[in-house]
């Protein structure tokens, strides 16, 4: 028994919401709506109930939520069409989202969680319930106000080299930060290229809020002795970044080395016959 209990498929089913994301900008006085879908692919009936709860930046490009006193700005102006709804197994239903911002509000991004949470069975001394958030990002744009836009900072740091083998390794890291007044999404192409030939291209894609910071690294490797190798990385607006390094591997050094030996042995060996011509005459 305990070996088909082992060997026996297990299958955990929960209800699900959709889409993850939503993105949208509206502009102070004005409305607009989205819809999020709910499903339950389990035989059992689930109830559930949505709450709206703020979060920020917590590094690494996972939310911090904050607590869900906090309901100043947008958690206030969003409205669910049904606040509590019951699935029957198999069912699924749409739910439409309302997002009405005074017209006294500034410009400015907004970042908060939609919780879909299902209703804990009752009795039982601990009850554990599930809970699927929908991540909603909204700009809202005052009438009046400065327009609320993303604003890129990139830096790069100084290369790095590393020998491995022949190989020779060169890397650098690279930071972005939105200096902007809402959250925006950064595509940060890179490329290191050789004297001769392109060694790597990546092509980096981040969403990030106000005031965060991202951190990547790019790296590729040579096996010539002598090489010279450029690091280039454009920011969002277009500015070229780019860093230039000479890099002399370990079998550059080991041919300077023979090289330098064989120097020395021939002019130990010239000397030595020159000395021996002067005393023979």
């Amino acid at each position: 028994m305990v070996a088909t209990l082992l060997l026996a498929p297990v299958t955990t089913e929960a209800f699900s919401v959709q889409p993850a994301i939503q993105e949208l900008s509206v502009r102070a006085g004005e409305s607009i709506q989205r819809q999020v879908t709910v499903a339950n692919p389990d035989i059992e009936p689930v109830e559930l109930f949505f709450t709206v709860q703020k979060f920020v930046a917590g590094g690494g490009g996972a939310p911090s939520f904050l607590p869900p006193g906090d309901t100043a700005g947008l958690p206030e102006w969003i409205r669910v069409s049904a606040p509590r709804v019951m699935l029957r197994g198999g069912e699924s239903r749409t739910i439409q989202v309302d997002i009405r911002p005074p017209a006294t509000a500034e410009s400015r991004g907004h970042s908060v969680a939609l919780f879909a949470t299902e209703v804990a069975p009752p009795g039982g001394n601990v009850q554990v319930a599930k809970r699927i958030a929908t991540l909603w990002f909204v700009t809202v744009q005052g009438r009046s106000g400065e327009p609320a836009l993303p604003a890129w900072e990139v830096s790069m740091s100084e290369s790095r080299i590393r020998h491995s083998g022949w190989k020779t390794e060169v890397s650098t890291t690279w930071n972005v930060k939105n200096t902007g007044m809402t959250h925006g999404i950064a595509v940060l192409p890179t490329e290191i290229r050789s004297l001769t030939q392109v060694l790597s291209t990546t092509s980096t894609v981040v969403r990030l809020l106000p005031g965060e910071t991202r951190e990547g690294s790019v790296s590729a490797s040579t096996i010539w002795p002598i090489n010279r190798i450029t690091l280039k990385i454009e920011d969002p607006s277009g500015r070229l970044l780019e860093r230039q390094v000479w890099v002399i591997g370990r079998s550059a050094w080991t041919l300077i080395a023979l090289l330098v030996g064989s120097g020395l042995v021939t002019v130990w060996r010239w000397s030595k016959r020159r000395r021996r011509g002067i005393l023979g005459s």
